[in-house]
């Protein structure tokens, strides 16, 4: 520490017989935080994650190292951040009045159930924004909130692209892998009941 050298070299330096990797995720939450899906920029490329991944399981075996990886939760849907925020808001008589919000090229769309908001969306709602003129403000959500269908789509093809890279490196290099992302899907499909308690994604 305080070497300026790279997390994995100082990790291996400690001569470790096993190793826990467990990164991939920040690769695409980027695009899910910022409500942007950019390659190169919110999702990383993934032939850099496939260097780098194959540059970690080699430098963990040359060190004669065991390890296990984990995946990561791979939906948006999962994503505690993306879903505390609804697309819609619930009026008086029960009926969902569904939001509008800006994409990236600066279009407007109505939101459905296959887009998602980022938590500071609920600001701008109070504000009036994704609301018609009248109940809000007449203005859409702003695309920085606002995860719409295509950006969902780009995230979890490159989520699942990761994953596959992750399977492919550990089973090469004779890796244990966890399904971490598998365990969140069956959390947000069932919630486990402890002590009364419903605990979910």
């Amino acid at each position: 520490r305080g070497s300026g050298a790279p997390q994995l070299e100082m990790a291996l330096s400690l001569r470790p017989t096993f190793v826990l990797v467990h990164i991939g995720g920040n690769d695409v939450l980027g695009a899910v935080l910022s409500g942007v899906a950019i390659e190169g920029v919110t999702l990383t490329p993934t032939s850099t994650v496939q260097a780098c991944y194959h540059q970690i399981m080699a430098s963990i075996a040359a060190v004669g190292a065991k390890a296990a990886v984990a995946t990561f939760p791979n939906r948006v849907a999962e994503a505690p951040y993306a879903n505390a925020v609804k697309p819609y808001v619930t009026l008086s008589n029960g009926t969902k009045l569904y939001l509008t919000g800006q994409k990236g090229d600066g279009s407007t769309i109505q939101l459905t159930d296959r887009d998602y908001l980022g938590l500071a969306a609920g600001a701008y709602i109070q504000a009036g924004y994704g609301l018609p003129a009248g109940v809000g403000n007449g203005q859409p959500l702003p695309n920085s909130v606002v995860i719409d269908r295509d950006e969902v789509a780009a995230i979890e093809a490159r989520a699942d692209a990761i994953h596959a890279i992750i399977r492919s490196e550990a089973n090469a290099a004779g890796a244990a892998i966890v399904e971490e992302g598998a365990f969140f899907h069956s959390l947000y499909a069932s919630p486990l009941k402890i002590g009364g308690m419903s605990l979910g994604t």
